[in-house]
């Protein structure tokens, strides 16, 4: 979404991408919040041959991450090309 912002003429910090980590276990956050969590809950449908981020497939490889989201029986590995980051013990940082 950024890169698309910069092909826009958005200025954005030098060294915006640095910071940027990823993990795919790490802690869920819950989003609907504050009086959003009286709106009901709506479950999306992912249509078939969608792209599919890889960590929505490593956490739903995990029994302990609780995520089961209904993929389609077709769908394309999307892999992120942001670099990861890692600390001496091969922490995702």
């Amino acid at each position: 979404m950024l890169e698309n912002a910069e092909k826009h003429d958005l200025r954005l910090k030098a060294g915006w991408r640095d910071g940027i980590t990823g993990n795919p276990l790490g802690t869920m956050h819950e989003s609907r919040t504050g009086l959003w969590r009286i709106w009901p809950a709506v479950t999306r449908e992912i249509p078939e041959g969608a792209k599919i981020y890889s960590g929505v497939l490593t956490r739903r490889a995990e029994p302990s991450a609780n995520y089961k989201p209904q993929l389609p029986t077709k769908y394309t590995e999307w892999k992120l090309s942001l670099p990861i980051k890692e600390d001496s013990e091969n922490t995702i940082l």
